[in-house]
């Protein structure tokens, strides 16, 4: 479905497409669009079945007395305190008896742990927030009845030119599906996880990184309510190329992460996203893929390709024939050097870039045979954002 990224669309999803604004999508177009600037171009698409959620609530210690544990789990707050004698074993039973009187959800006590599942179809996830990951670790486990790439394929056959992806799963197996499809089929994926081990280096945001994926980011955050996944990928893809970097953003409405230094330094060690406050302003921090490669880099490239092929493919159309030969390879050396300046002028390529032709007298009867114009080449180099300044000074 295309939506309109304003208020009419988000009535839209509701009164015509029968949603609903406790719906995942719901939250996440939501996001996008309160964002300034924001994407103008907005698609949903529903999986082929209901996906199920299945989350594991872990009680952290020191068990202190008076120490609370506290989670908003579909915007109920429930909490259990810790006394003197407290375990995890207790914790988590005192938290389950509450959780399990929240509307939509199965709360389970697995013995020192709070089993979650979604029961209620009027919520498309057990959204959680406004917790401390360091008191309470969130594991999903949750197995889809889809698989997320059929899902990707029947969305990229409806509409072929779409580039950003998020996603309303968050459990590793899909997400590392999705991204694998990512890397193949040239798209720009942010994924959201709760995960805890995120913040310990572990889990999704190291099988990613380990893949080396260029083309995915991991973005962790507690707070399933305002999905900082959606609001940065709709604010950043509403830019130029060159104009903007995924790191340092303020994104509106998206609750920053109360995450100690370590935490912190475990996620993004293993080139993970977070969306904390330094020096008392929220912006995310360490805007990059899996691979260590910032976000900005591959957006730009992407744009780089598609846009030579898109000048290479206008000279063709508008001429009545491209001669192999000196004027052709004039033709399409102009094609070539638009898209460079216009690179340079958008802050994706430095100056000084360099662009090569072949020599007509070099084309051999074997390209003549099928027309084969080759031999340019292009080198440059990449502009790319500052993340650290170091200044040194003397006072005296």
């Amino acid at each position: 479905h295309t939506i309109a990224a304003n208020s009419a669309g988000l009535s839209g999803y509701v009164t015509s497409l029968s949603g609903a604004t406790t719906d995942t999508a719901y939250k996440m177009l939501s996001a996008a669009v309160a964002q300034v600037p924001h994407t103008s171009d907005l698609f949903w698409y529903n999986s082929k079945n209901e996906n199920t959620v299945d989350l594991e609530l872990t009680p952290q210690g020191p068990f202190t007395e008076g120490k609370k544990y506290s989670i908003t789990v579909n915007g109920v707050v429930c909490t259990a305190v810790a006394d003197d004698a407290s375990s995890a074993t207790e914790i988590a039973t005192a938290l389950q008896i509450v959780i399990d009187a929240v509307t939509g959800v199965d709360a389970t006590d697995n013995t020192g742990s709070v089993g979650l599942a979604k029961t209620d179809s009027t919520y498309t996830d057990v959204f959680l927030d406004a917790y401390k990951p360091s008191n309470i670790a969130v594991t999903d486990t949750s197995t889809s009845a889809n698989v997320v790439t059929d899902d990707l394929d029947a969305a990229l056959a409806d509409t072929p030119g779409f580039y950003g992806i998020v996603l309303e799963l968050q459990d590793a197996t899909n997400l590392a599906a999705a991204a694998a499809w990512a890397e193949t089929n040239k798209k720009l994926l942010l994924v959201k996880t709760r995960d805890a081990v995120a913040l310990a280096g572990t889990g999704i945001v190291a099988t990613l990184n380990a893949s080396g994926y260029h083309r995915t980011a991991v973005f962790f955050t507690e707070d399933d309510d305002s999905r900082g996944d959606a609001a940065l990928m709709g604010r950043q893809l509403a830019l130029d190329p060159g104009e903007s970097d995924f790191q340092f953003q303020q994104l509106a409405g998206v609750t920053a992460s109360t995450l100690s230094a370590g935490e912190i330094t475990g996620c993004k060690d293993e080139n993970g996203m977070v969306y904390t406050k330094t020096l008392g302003v929220a912006m995310t921090d360490n805007g990059v893929a899996a691979s260590g490669r910032p976000l900005a880099v591959t957006r730009n490239v992407d744009w780089l390709e598609a846009r030579i092929n898109q000048l290479i493919m206008t000279e063709f159309a508008n001429s009545e024939i491209v001669i192999l030969g000196p004027s052709g390879i004039a033709k399409m050396e102009k094609a070539l050097k638009t898209a460079m300046s216009e690179a340079e002028s958008l802050n994706v390529l430095l100056p000084g870039w360099t662009v090569t032709v072949p020599n007509a007298a070099d084309i051999t009867d074997a390209d003549k045979a099928v027309g084969l114009m080759k031999g340019f080449a292009f080198a440059g180099d990449l502009a790319v954002a500052t993340r650290k300044i170091k200044i040194n000074g003397t006072l005296s």
